[in-house]
């Protein structure tokens, strides 16, 4: 049995340049070291001056979780909907990812009318506890 969902295909909103941002690092070695060929080590006024404001990590955390949701719903959208079972067996995800955006992956499944089954962080204690 192929079951349709009445979900629009995903159109998520990728980009960041409506805070002035051509690219992201979230490495602090980027403002304050030889990293990336720096030829001369950036003063605590030049740090200060391109460090991203308060209300801008606000907007910027706020876009990046909705890159995160939109890359999942493109995952439930085009790999999880060609398969029949989806809809009969749980939905089970590993991985630190997954386990941070369980809420998200939760209400996705809501959506699309899964079952979410286990969301586990790491699959070692798993691992372990099957082959005792």
């Amino acid at each position: 049995m192929v079951r349709v969902v009445n979900r629009a295909a995903p159109t998520g909103n990728r980009d960041v340049s409506g805070i002035g941002v051509d690219q992201i690092s979230f490495l602090p070695a980027d403002i304050s070291s030889h990293a990336f060929n720096r030829e001369v080590l950036w003063t605590d006024q030049r740090q200060q001056e391109i460090l991203i404001g308060e209300d801008q990590l606000v907007e910027l955390k706020s876009m990046i979780e909705n890159i995160i949701e939109d890359g999942l719903n493109d995952f439930f959208f085009t790999h999880l909907c060609k398969y029949s079972e989806v809809w009969t067996q749980p939905v089970n995800f590993i991985g630190s990812v997954a386990f941070g955006f369980k809420d998200v992956l939760q209400q996705l499944c809501n959506s699309y009318e899964f079952e979410l089954g286990k969301v586990i962080k790491n699959p070692m204690e798993g691992l372990v506890a099957f082959h005792r």
